[in-house]
């Protein structure tokens, strides 16, 4: 067995213990061939950018833990309907709640869709702040320090992970990826995240007081694992 060889075993045996067998079987239908070494690139691709992370110091934690053929961080319709971009051009921005206390704001700049498309606008660039509240205090980290990564260098499929750039506790890391996951493509959890002092999301949310707010109050309580407490972003049941 060459060192190739060697390697490429070595590679198929991660990629199994981290993400588990393939899901395209081609023994029997071999039009397959694309789409099972579609997933092997991915595979193979996040564990390449996992090994330059960890040389430039990086921090992370994959938001997708097995590459798919939509990210759970993309909000376009139709995988997250509801979810609409705006129809002129500029700029959205968003706070969501953090798991174990804090909050991710996210912002998104839309520019003119080309046009080819049927949407008014596209998102060109989205930007993360996160302030996580730790036992010592307050972690804030600026766009800098903090980034959505999708993490596949080239494939269909695709995967998305939290990055930022130093060493800062993997907890924290954690915490970013998991509200992510926990939006998903959901639109309840979304709305039920999402911090109402921001301007512009009264189109995401029902009216204060509303049985519709106390249900959502109620599912930000059952996501967060935390205790009701009434406070001024939600209202209680």
């Amino acid at each position: 067995m060459t060192m190739t060889d060697t390697t490429t075993a070595d590679t198929n045996a991660e990629i199994l213990r981290r993400f588990g067998p393939n899901p395209n079987k081609i023994d029997d239908l071999p039009e397959y061939q694309e789409f099972y070494d579609d997933w092997v690139e991915a595979c193979t691709s996040i564990l390449r950018t996992e090994s330059d992370w960890c040389d430039y110091g990086y921090t992370y934690a994959w938001v997708d833990t097995v590459p798919d053929w939509v990210s759970l961080t993309d909000w376009e319709e139709p995988y997250f309907d509801g979810f609409d971009n705006p129809d002129e051009p500029g700029g959205r921005y968003l706070e969501l709640e953090l798991v174990g206390g804090g909050n991710v704001c996210v912002s998104q700049v839309f520019e003119k869709s080309p046009s080819w498309s049927d949407k008014a606008t596209v998102c060109r660039q989205l930007r993360l702040q996160v302030q996580a509240r730790m036992d010592c205090g307050t972690w804030s980290f600026s766009s800098g320090d903090v980034e959505l990564s999708q993490g596949l260098r080239s494939s269909y499929l695709q995967a998305s992970a939290i990055v930022f750039h130093g060493r800062v506790p993997q907890s924290v890391v954690d915490r970013v990826a998991e509200t992510f996951r926990l939006v998903s493509h959901r639109l309840d959890n979304f709305r039920a995240l999402l911090n109402k002092r921001i301007p512009h999301v009264d189109n995401f949310l029902p009216a204060a007081g509303s049985e519709e707010a106390k249900r959502l109050g109620r599912l930000r309580n059952h996501l967060l694992d935390i205790e009701w407490m009434d406070d001024i972003n939600h209202v209680s049941a």
